[in-house]
């Protein structure tokens, strides 16, 4: 299902963890709405400011999906409020550059572990315009 030109909703769900492991991780009306403002508002304008495809590695995840990934409990994953993208170390500030121009950025969070990156996007009624770095 397509929820804008450049995005669809299996983007939002697909998980290579859910498949192997039986994990059911299907969002409800609501979190479809949060995915589909989302992907309207964020990823969309991301998209077009940067006039490269945006890769989701991580979109919606149902709870038992999220716990199993070790995700923090209050996720905006499993709200359908939150992204996490594929971004290059060169890409990573360009990209949070972009984002501190739009309206609708909960959380930009540049995260990072020994051997991989991404940045974690959110938006949702908070919109605490958090621009953050994490080593894990």
């Amino acid at each position: 299902m397509n929820l804008t030109k450049h995005f669809t909703l299996e983007e939002f769900l697909n998980s290579d963890t859910a498949k192997k492991k039986g994990i059911r991780n299907v969002p409800n009306e609501a979190e479809i709405d949060w995915m589909l403002f989302g992907a309207i508002h964020v990823l969309e304008f991301l998209r077009e400011k940067l006039n490269r495809p945006i890769v989701i590695t991580s979109g919606y995840r149902s709870r038992e999906l999220n716990k199993f990934v070790g995700g923090v409990p209050n996720s905006q994953h499993c709200l359908g409020q939150a992204a996490d993208i594929r971004a290059t170390a060169d890409e990573q500030r360009v990209i949070c550059d972009i984002l501190r121009e739009n309206p609708y950025i909960d959380q930009c969070i540049v995260e990072r572990t020994k051997n991989a990156s991404w940045i974690h996007v959110s938006w949702g009624p908070r919109n605490r315009k958090q621009f953050l770095a994490i080593k894990k």
